[in-house]
Order: C-alpha cells, then sequence, then structure tokens
C-alpha cells in the first residue's frame, strides 16, 4: 500500500493542496488523519475515482452536496471551482 502525503495528492488528483485539505476535512476523499495531517492510500483514491462500488453512492452523493453548498446569501461563489469541476468531470458527477 502506497501512503501518500497532501502534496502528493494534490498531484496525483491534479487539484490544489488547500483543496485536499478541504475536501479530507469534510470527508469527501477517503484518508486518514494522523496528529495534525492527513495521509492518503493510492489505492483508495484510485478506487474512488474510479468507482468500483466500494464508496458508491455515499461519495456521488458526498461531492453533489459539496459542489452546491455555496450560496450569495452566505457569501460564497455561485458555483464550484475549476478544481472542484475537474474532480466532479473524473468521477462522472454533474457540477
Amino acid at each position: 500500500m502506497d501512503i501518500l502525503t497532501t502534496k502528493e495528492c494534490a498531484a496525483f488528483l491534479r487539484i490544489h493542496e488547500n483543496t485536499v485539505l478541504r475536501y479530507a476535512a469534510k470527508g469527501i476523499i477517503p484518508h486518514v488523519r494522523i496528529g495534525k495531517t492527513f495521509r492518503f492510500s493510492r489505492t483508495a483514491l484510485e478506487a474512488y475515482i474510479g468507482g468500483d462500488g466500494r464508496d458508491g453512492e455515499k461519495t456521488s452523493c458526498q461531492m453533489t452536496e459539496s459542489l452546491n453548498d455555496r450560496t450569495p446569501s452566505s457569501g460564497g461563489r455561485l458555483g464550484p471551482t475549476p478544481a472542484e469541476r475537474r474532480i466532479a468531470a473524473r468521477l462522472g458527477l454533474r457540477s
């Protein structure tokens, strides 16, 4: 099993490190927390991206929810960020 740091995970998913940290904190991507740091299993990330059914519906629902949780009244952006659109596309979700 190959364990990745946040920086390595960001490179693997082709998203910014801050996005990886935010997704991990929200429980969107599979991770393990060791002290104050996050670690990611390459195998779990590949399964998450490939959608092999281990997380299945739960992953899709969490991702969709995270893309739509920003509203103008909360001061956030109206739509998903470019990084969120890329990851949603890799997962086959509508953004």
